[in-house]
């Protein structure tokens, strides 16, 4: 988020060396900035944190159980801004961020633009994707070691699916309580969503299905429609794009699930998607 107002030079300190960033990813790897640790489930390594100085820690948390931690390095005379932008309920909302990000570093304008840019162009794809047939999408990843799937039901994520103008195989009401996804069975897809236009199989850390004869059931297999989310990864770091800029930037997401979708809208690059290909 401070990368999109143009203040990455004001960070002191991150989580780890793992960023998509080549320039964070230098200077902490260097030791010119600090790591305090990735934080979701315990609290920054405060000697590091101190000897950064930060005028204030903007801490993507997990959940309000995490607060004693807040607490702790607030003791310290260090003010703590925490995030919880994996619970938005609509994609937007993680855009939205940005703003508080304008508004800490006095870029309220940069901040306003940046939203106001992607706002505009989440509207084209949308329009562009009314244009076309309305059709449908399973975006089940596959788990592996057994028979089950993350498939995508809800909240922001169903919220992309929806504005390319598709349905959601297996779609749930959003509720901001409940994840994006819910765990379920081979046994589950072979029974509600064998009609799906298109697949979405598995995101960049998730292993390949290969049983043909159940893949042969699914629509989309037969008709070349089965895609996954390499999600650009780093060539020279174990991290990926989408998980960091893609986070904010749901037009990138929105205009590959566009593609997907409505074959006749698949001119240039994919950014995050690829076709899925079996040896």
């Amino acid at each position: 988020m401070l990368r999109a107002i143009g203040v990455e030079d004001r960070i002191v300190a991150v989580g780890g060396h793992n960023s998509y960033h080549d320039d964070l990813r230098r200077l902490a790897r260097a030791g010119e900035i600090q790591q305090i640790g990735y934080g979701w489930h315990m609290p920054p390594t405060l000697d590091a944190l101190v000897a950064a100085g930060p005028d204030v820690l903007i801490a993507r948390m997990a959940d309000l159980t995490h607060t004693q931690h807040m607490e702790r390095v607030e003791s310290l005379g260090i003010p703590v801004v925490p995030t919880f932008i994996d619970a938005e309920p609509h994609y937007m909302g993680r855009v939205a961020w940005v703003l508080l990000m304008g508004l800490l570093t006095g870029k309220e304008a940069e901040a306003e633009a940046f939203v106001e840019m992607v706002a505009h162009e989440v509207d084209r794809l949308k329009s562009l994707a009314a244009t076309q047939p309305r059709r449908s999408i399973l975006w089940a990843w596959f788990r592996g070691g057994g028979n089950r799937w993350a498939v995508t039901q809800r909240n922001s994520d169903a919220g992309l699916i929806r504005d390319a103008n598709a349905e959601l195989v297996l779609g749930a009401e959003d509720d901001p309580e409940l994840d994006t996804f819910s765990d379920l069975s081979t046994e589950r897809l072979l029974r509600d969503a064998t009609g799906a236009d298109c697949w979405m199989i598995r995101d960049p850390l998730s292993p390949k299905f290969d049983d043909r004869d159940v893949m042969a059931r699914f629509k989309a297999y037969r008709e070349g429609c089965v895609f996954w989310e390499p999600g650009r990864r780093h060539p020279a770091a174990d991290t990926w794009e989408i998980w960091e800029m893609g986070e904010i930037r749901p037009d990138w997401r929105l205009a590959d699930i566009v593609k997907m979708v409505h074959p006749e809208l698949r001119d240039g690059e994919w950014r995050y998607l690829a076709q899925e290909a079996w040896d």
